[in-house]
């Protein structure tokens, strides 16, 4: 980053076979009885890829899921920038990005040249903890449109909800407005707090939740290998080089084995964020949440929405195709397990319906990928603004200009300073087709979009420029985008990676719809993320709601005679 001056799957599936033709079975989501409590669960950086190659290992509660509920493998967010914000954002309204105005976690505002976070809000304070006027206030305020919360809360007043997670942004644009109240974790104080958005009060229960004493044994003991080793298989070996971060590359993960450089004050904090443990303690706030709060135990259906956030972290740190990876969700599975055997408890197996879901999925490491004779490459930031700065040379030489003609720029887009152009009576529209086809002289850069290519109504001509149209706004974001080519990382650290991209391995996130509102199976038909707030109102019982893109999933089953 840098600063200058559905169904539409064509079920034309022509199976010949004389002894067993095949039918289309239609099973409508049922709101006869809603839910007395209906849990969204959105696992951050997960793949959908995910539940097919660790399934053979899942004991609990991905076992559970994969049996009992209705499986989607083609759900994709249909947006370019895939990140955390606009994931969660688009989960929960079932809207685009363009629409619900969270392109990004952090989008550059053309009106005045800063960045600004998603959720960031000056206007409220920080509740729950003795330092919370030193911590930045945070509020759904910049979220367009109503989520599924708000709009149960507009059709049921009495019904709760409340968001959950280690990310601020995950918790507070998976509740919304409306919300009872967000929680999301603070490092000092190793407790989750909110936002006065939701209101002044703090309750008392959550003040003895703290996650450095609740999960003290795992900090000590560190994070072990969970399986035998002939159970990775199916990951890379453990000895990456490119794993290292906040840990060295290998197993065990402990704080003796940290990175170096790491202040001894800081490894409790980071033995949360960067393992399977801080999801563990996110998962058991929300236990204690569902029994002080009562969720689940009248008539009024409530909302839960739980965003496992140290996923992200570990799979960043280590790959898609790390054992890192593939243990955390063999440790995932498990507190799901006991999260739905709470529920069995304290609801009723019958009295509550889940959903998961992620917010985006990631790349794998391109020197992973090389190794097997791909084209996939780590661009560093350094050589990224080499190449952006050696256009911008170019153009201000072919345009004589005497001042900066790239105001801002990163991975996620292009803004361009006017001031000199506008003066020597260049067009806006010419300035940016010029830019943008001279950028595609960097190898890298497959395709560029401009503002006029971005807006709504304007036909789609080139790959992916229907996602980048859903990714922008006139407001917020820059006027010219970048389509990288397939397997480069561009702009990312050098070790790790990332995600942010149109392409199937960002895009593909696993959809499970688990409970009696959703007939179980197997269902191989493309839907998108938008379509999932739609599907759980109308489980909830209510009806569709103007402004959404989504739809309401209609189950199809091709069975065999």
């Amino acid at each position: 980053m840098k600063y200058k001056f559905s169904l539409c799957f064509i079920l034309l599936v022509f199976l010949f076979s004389k002894c067993k033709p095949t039918e289309k079975i239609s099973q409508p989501v049922s709101i006869m009885e809603p839910p007395k409590l209906m849990l969204v669960i959105s696992v951050d950086q997960m793949r959908y890829d995910f539940l097919e190659r660790f399934q053979p290992y899942f004991k609990h509660g991905f076992r559970r899921l994969l049996a009992e509920g209705a499986v989607f493998s083609k759900a994709h967010h249909e947006h370019s920038l895939n990140g955390t914000s606009p994931g969660h954002a688009t989960i929960a309204t079932g809207c685009y990005p363009t629409n619900h105005g969270i392109i990004e976690n952090d989008f550059f505002n053309p009106r005045t040249g800063d960045i600004e976070y998603s959720v960031e809000d000056t206007a409220v304070q920080v509740i729950g903890v003795a330092h919370s006027g030193k911590l930045k206030g945070m509020s759904p305020a910049k979220l367009w449109k109503p989520t599924m919360g708000d709009r149960l809360k507009a059709k049921s007043p009495q019904s709760k909800v409340y968001g959950v997670a280690f990310k601020d942004r995950s918790s507070i644009l998976l509740a919304g407005k409306k919300a009872d109240a967000a929680y999301w974790y603070d490092n000092i104080s190793s407790r989750f707090v909110s936002s006065d958005w939701y209101g002044k009060a703090y309750p008392e229960w959550a003040k003895t939740l703290v996650g450095k004493e609740m999960m003290k044994t795992e900090i000590e003991t560190g994070w072990q290998k969970k399986m035998p080793e002939s159970d990775y298989s199916v990951s890379r070996e453990d000895d990456f080089e490119r794993e290292m971060g906040q840990f060295i590359p290998t197993f065990p993960h402990t704080r003796e084995r940290m990175g170096p450089g790491i202040p001894s004050s800081w490894r409790n904090t980071l033995m949360l964020w960067n393992t399977p443990f801080g999801d563990a303690f996110a998962i058991e706030f929300a236990k204690a949440l569902i029994e002080n709060e009562g969720l689940g135990m009248d008539a009024h259906p409530d909302l839960l929405l739980l965003s496992c956030s140290t996923a992200d972290a570990v799979g960043h740190h280590f790959g898609p195709y790390s054992q890192e990876v593939q243990d955390y969700y063999m440790h995932l599975d498990d507190y799901l397990g006991g999260l739905f055997d709470f529920l069995d408890q304290k609801v009723g197996a019958a009295n509550y319906a889940v959903a998961l879901s992620s917010d985006h999925g990631s790349a794998r490491m391109p020197e992973d990928l090389a190794r097997q004779g791909l084209d996939a490459k780590r661009i560093s930031q350094t050589q990224f603004e080499a190449d952006m700065d050696a256009v911008e040379k170019q153009l201000q030489t072919e345009l004589k200009l005497t001042q900066p003609l790239f105001y801002f720029y990163s991975p996620q887009g292009l803004s361009l300073n006017y001031l000199e152009t506008r003066e020597k009576g260049i067009n806006d529209t010419r300035l940016r087709k010029k830019v943008a086809a001279a950028l595609k002289s960097i190898d890298y850069i497959v395709e560029t979009y401009i503002a006029e290519e971005l807006q709504k109504g304007i036909k789609a001509k080139k790959s992916y420029q229907s996602w980048f149209q859903r990714s922008y706004h006139l407001e917020r974001g820059n006027e010219i985008k970048m389509l990288f080519k397939k397997f480069y990382l561009v702009a990312y650290k050098e070790n790790g990676t990332t995600h942010g991209t149109p392409y199937e391995y960002d895009s593909n996130v696993p959809l499970v719809l688990m409970g009696k509102p959703f007939p179980k199976g197997n269902y191989p038909q493309p839907v998108a993320t938008v379509d999932i707030a739609p599907t759980i109102l109308k489980a909830l019982g209510i009806k569709r709601l103007r402004g959404m893109d989504g739809k309401v999933i209609q189950m199809h089953l091709l069975s065999q005679k």
